[in-house]
């Protein structure tokens, strides 16, 4: 998901799986700058309260609680549909109730528009606080079940109970819209899940990939696309050994030969790598894959930046550059290897943002740097003006800080775990934070550690995350069963349904959790090259690239096509 976030560099060594701080496309939450640098848009839609169930699945437990939701029925014509927004990993953003491709599918179709938040984020405190003992009553069944008596509820008191419900989100919530459907049936006639991550996984995986492998020949009338599993990592071996054993140096020769034959290595393969389509089933891969679209260097350089400082990190004598390099809030301080990742992965953070948002037209809801693209990243990782990658890493660094008005860096990991053991509603974590990692926690994993030799960076790996499942909750690191429950509950990617469509974009690293070809005729992918995360669900402008605007297109139509069913 993505996310979502809070605090410049409260990076959560967590997820990014967000889409925006809003329901819709929420985030799997990352301590992202784009959540607290989010503007507030103004929205003349008024939030509206219904009673809720606080465990749904004990009848002896009759406790209530209000849970917050908006209503648009500017489109609504008698016997028209009810579209259901799902909420997500952050507040309810009531200007989803105004723009966005769900509307102009509204419009015509005579829908009623309707978006409920998740329990535990933005105003919907089922408890009196964030404790341990209470979160228990937060996780996606209990969500699911929110939406079931939600729906059936406001069926019976609108008269809407002969009107077929549709269910959107993106991110978690695109995870939640499919399975809403599957758990739900009599009650959701269709679903649109976009961005969906429904395969959890304690560490986006290292090894067992699965690569589809799509052969086009366009030159052939008569040749057909033919697609042949194999594994992703012996291809991604093979074509790393064979850079470094192509670009080595020989005996007596110089320097400047390592980049010509680079360069001649790409051309040679660039015929053969650009007619493969390839999901590498891991997150950092994807953000690599993303850089490398816009440069081949850019990873590259962006590699040697990360391993530099983790070099640097070792030796104390070196840490008063590093604070003032990136920026940090104080002197640096490295007392545990958790301290080091903490600081890895938010600086890293940078990058993987831009990647999953690369391009997103977010801006109406108030999201701040939306300027920040791939090609600007990569537009500073390659100046060589800065000096050493290292350098231009941190000149990344100063101008994220910058574009978020962020005046430092806080990368104090025994601060962030002070902030998010804290169980208060206004706590500086009660915005997601705690709620979304406690979840990672206990159903989904998502960890994006850097495990994998075939990404950029380095010094955060699987049991950094894990640690902070003990750390902040006092919860046990040892994740595999209950990822396992999850996937067995909703099927992971052998989900069996109908009526569900699954749009995903190439460049966001989410997809490689989510459902990519078509698993039947009425459980279908649809796959957007060159978009990011949950790029079908914002508002169409002018810089669309052509084959998103026809997947929005399409994917009205399955809708007019299930909703005639």
């Amino acid at each position: 998901m993505a996310l979502g976030c809070n605090g410049f560099q409260k990076y959560l060594a967590i997820v990014v799986l967000a889409c925006v701080f809003c329901a819709p496309c929420a985030a799997h939450y990352r301590r992202s700058h784009r959540y607290e640098a989010l503007l507030q848009v103004k929205s003349g839609v008024q939030e509206q309260w219904f009673t809720q169930r606080l465990d749904h699945f004990s009848g002896a437990d009759t406790r209530v609680w209000k849970q917050r939701y908006f209503v648009n029925d500017s489109f609504y014509r008698p016997g028209g549909p009810v579209f259901l927004m799902i909420g997500g990993e952050g507040p309810a953003n009531p200007t989803w109730m105004q723009y966005g491709t769900w509307l102009l599918y509204a419009q015509k179709l005579g829908a009623l528009c309707l978006l409920l938040e998740h329990r535990f984020y933005g105003k919907s405190h089922p408890t009196e606080d964030l404790s341990t003992a209470n979160l228990r009553f937060l996780s996606s069944r209990q969500a699911l079940a929110d939406l079931a008596h939600f729906r059936t509820v406001t069926a019976a008191t609108r008269g809407l109970t002969s009107s077929k419900w549709v269910a959107f989100g993106g991110s978690y919530p695109g995870s939640l819209a499919a399975w809403f459907r599957l758990k739900y049936p009599h009650l959701v006639h269709a679903s649109v899940a976009t961005s969906a991550p429904v395969h959890a996984t304690v560490n986006f995986p290292v090894g067992e990939r699965v690569l589809f492998v799509q052969s086009v020949a366009s030159n052939n009338a008569g040749s057909s696309q033919f697609a042949l599993v194999v594994t992703c990592m012996i291809m991604l071996t093979a074509v790393s050994s064979g850079l470094l054993s192509f670009i080595t140096l020989k005996k007596g020769e110089k320097g400047q030969i390592i980049g010509l034959r680079y360069r001649a290595y790409l051309k040679l393969n660039y015929e053969y790598l650009s007619n493969i389509q390839c999901q590498a089933f891991e997150y950092l891969e994807v953000v690599w894959r993303s850089l490398a679209a816009e440069n081949p260097e850019c990873p590259l350089l962006l590699k040697k930046a990360s391993d530099t400082l983790v070099d640097r990190l070792n030796d104390p004598k070196t840490y008063d550059n590093i604070t003032n390099d990136f920026g940090l809030c104080s002197k640096l301080q490295i007392q545990s290897k958790m301290d080091s990742a903490y600081l890895l992965e938010s600086l890293a953070g940078n990058f993987m943002d831009v990647v999953q948002y690369n391009e997103d037209n977010r801006a109406f809801e108030g999201a701040v740097g939306t300027n920040i693209t791939i090609k600007v990243l990569c537009s500073v990782m390659l100046d060589s003006s800065l000096g050493e990658p290292y350098n231009r890493y941190a000149a990344v660094a100063r101008l994220m800080q910058k574009t978020f008005s962020q005046p430092c860096i806080n990368t104090q990991y025994k601060s962030y775990i002070q902030d998010m053991s804290n169980t208060s509603w206004s706590g500086p974590e009660a915005g997601g934070g705690r709620q979304w990692v406690y979840q990672t926690c206990t159903e989904f994993g998502f960890y994006q550690s850097t495990d994998s030799p075939n990404q950029p960076f380095n010094g955060f790996p699987l049991p950094y995350h894990l640690q902070q499942c003990a750390d902040i909750y006092n919860l046990s690191t040892l994740l595999d069963d209950a990822i396992q429950q999850t996937n067995e509950e909703y099927g992971g990617y052998d989900i069996r349904s109908t009526r569900i469509v699954f749009p995903n974009g190439s460049i966001d690293p989410w997809h490689a959790l989510g459902v990519t070809q078509d698993i039947t005729s009425d459980l279908l992918a649809v796959f957007i090259k060159g978009t990011a995360h949950c790029a079908n669900m914002y508002p169409a402008r002018a810089e669309d690239l052509p084959q998103l605007g026809l997947a929005r297109e399409h994917i009205f139509i399955l809708l007019q096509k299930w909703l005639a069913e």
